[in-house]
């Protein structure tokens, strides 16, 4: 068997090794929060003061459908998946059956949903007819008409499954020309006509409350106003608890004896270190701003221009410390010895503060732009809307382009160096070894970043462009009391989403690495041997 072909099988074991591991995983994930949030959300559907609200019941429905999702069809996904035990093999009709089902309780949650934003509209309209259709007797009739039109929609599926047997039995499509077909038909029913009947209600309710009295819109504001101080606080406490001990553990395995020399994890340590300071004082201050009302930014401007200036610069510099890791792994990857000298330990001590001090440097406008505003109530933001529109798209290049492009380009060029090596012959024996040992941590660490990439790329860029969004309306239409707290709204959640990469990047590493994984267990490990040597000298004594 050629390196090829063995390179080939390694990267197809590893690639059904990581899906069984993430089905393990994500699935008691999703049992555990599922199971808990569902219950939950039966329990206030269900209370006295919302029960006959026709919008709550599809909600409930809603909530009915997903638990049945999360207590039938996960426990089903993670057996076949992550554990190897298919009940959709054992005969043709229990193929049929199951995928029949299990497709069609997908289905269900989000046309509840969409049956919902549409009574949304129905409610808020101006016409007395159409606020007629919403009442709760409707929605009674409605709930199992959506169930019966799904179940049609749904019944050619279970006559297009077959049981095939190669490369492994598997219960699938009959045929690909139904593949294709179902694809499509999937991407219609189950994402694009509800989405469409979810913003274009949504839409058309927004209209009707802009045409309604000034009262309802004080409702919006403060509706708007109660969803962030939820959510804050929520979020925050979400945050603080998973973020500590994450990278707590984070920090732990990167010191590990086998791991602290590699260039590469020290920029991950170093990237960690700050993400527990985004965990230990960012969301803490901005748990206690949003979701407390306690704003110590207005204090003074001084506090309010330090602690902006802070509070934004730390979270670059994660990213910035996951783009060094990425070079730094094309570096060591490289077939030229002069690039894959620049890839040692004290060039990294050497960097890792001079990317503290170019963030610091880049970002020093950004305090002497801040001003302590009173309307409509006292906040700490940006001075001008001039300056907001060009701090948007200053944030979306240092933050969102330039760290994911320098982690896309060196990705790449890390993935031709690792392909090119597969054609050089090496020495046999210990240094042969030691190669592969070295490629095979390459991997590992390119599927961290890779992953760290992705979930950074997404999460920074969101907030750019809704903070982006803003500032341009901003200078273009007049808006309106509302408009602003929703446009305020959108930036806090943005900001929040922003905040998940910087303080969730353990459990990334844990899904992403069979390294990662196998440190942090082989770290609890340790103190075993030396807990039954020192039994075994007890027990020798005492005899």
């Amino acid at each position: 068997m050629s390196s090829s072909d063995t390179s080939m099988i390694n990267a197809i074991n590893g690639l059904e090794q990581s899906t069984v591991l993430f089905s393990q995983v994500y699935c008691i994930f999703l049992l555990i929060f599922g199971t808990v949030g569902h219950l939950l959300s039966i329990y206030v559907f269900t209370r006295p003061a919302l029960r006959y609200n026709p919008c709550i019941r599809y909600f409930l429905a809603s909530a009915i459908s997903g638990s049945i999702n999360v207590c039938i069809v996960v426990p089903i996904r993670m057996l076949q998946l992550g554990y190897g035990i298919d009940i959709f093999i054992y005969s043709l009709p229990v193929c049929q059956v199951l995928s029949y089902f299990l497709g069609w309780i997908r289905l269900v949650p989000v046309w509840f949903i969409s049956m919902a934003s549409i009574d949304r509209f129905l409610a808020s309209s101006s016409s007395a007819t159409l606020r007629g259709w919403s009442n709760i007797r409707i929605t009674y009739r409605m709930i199992p008409m959506i169930v019966l039109f799904i179940s049609l929609i749904y019944i050619h599926y279970p006559f297009n499954q077959a049981i095939l047997l190669s490369p492994q039995p598997s219960c699938t499509f009959a045929t690909s020309s139904y593949r294709a077909f179902f694809s499509i038909w999937n991407l219609i029913f189950w994402s694009w006509i509800p989405t469409i009947l979810m913003l274009v209600s949504g839409l058309l309710t927004i209209r009707n409350i802009h045409k309604t009295s000034d009262t309802s819109m004080t409702d919006a504001i403060n509706g708007l106003q109660q969803s962030t101080i939820l959510f804050s606080q929520v979020y925050c406490i979400f945050l603080l608890v998973f973020g500590t001990v994450g990278h707590l553990l984070s920090i732990y395995v990167f010191t590990r004896p086998a791991l602290r020399s590699n260039p590469c994890i020290r920029y991950f340590l170093a990237s960690a270190i700050s993400g527990s300071i985004n965990v230990c004082i960012v969301v803490p201050i901005r748990m206690l701003q949003l979701g407390y009302s306690i704003d110590i930014f207005i204090y003074s401007l001084p506090v309010c221009q330090v602690l902006s200036y802070f509070l934004g610069w730390i979270r670059l510099v994660p990213v910035w410390f996951i783009s060094m890791a990425s070079i730094d792994r094309f570096l060591a990857s490289s077939s030229s010895a002069t690039l894959r000298g620049w890839s040692n330990i004290r060039i990294t001590y050497r960097m890792i503060p001079m990317i503290v001090l170019f963030i610091s440097l880049i970002y020093i406008h950004y305090p002497f732009n801040q001003a302590i505003l009173l309307s409509p109530q006292p906040s700490c933001t940006f001075a001008t809307s001039s300056y907001r529109a060009f701090f948007s798209i200053w944030n979306l290049i240092f933050w969102s382009w330039i760290p994911t492009i320098l982690m896309l380009v060196s990705g790449l060029l890390t993935i031709r160096n690792i392909h090119k090596s597969k054609n050089r012959t090496v020495p046999q024996n210990i240094q042969n070894n030691i190669h592969e040992n070295n490629k095979r941590m390459d991997r590992q660490l390119i599927r961290m970043l890779i992953i760290q990439c992705f979930v950074f790329s997404i999460t920074t860029t969101i907030l750019s462009i809704i903070q982006l969004y803003v500032s341009i309306t901003n200078n273009l239409i007049v808006k309106d009391n509302y408009v602003k707290a929703r446009d305020q709204f959108a930036v806090n959640i943005g900001n929040f989403i922003a905040l998940f990469g910087p303080c969730m990047s353990f459990y990334f590493f844990t899904l992403s690495s069979q390294l990662f994984r196998r440190h942090l267990v082989d770290g609890f490990r340790r103190q075993q041997p030396i807990q039954n040597t020192t039994n075994t000298n007890a027990q020798q004594r005492h005899i």
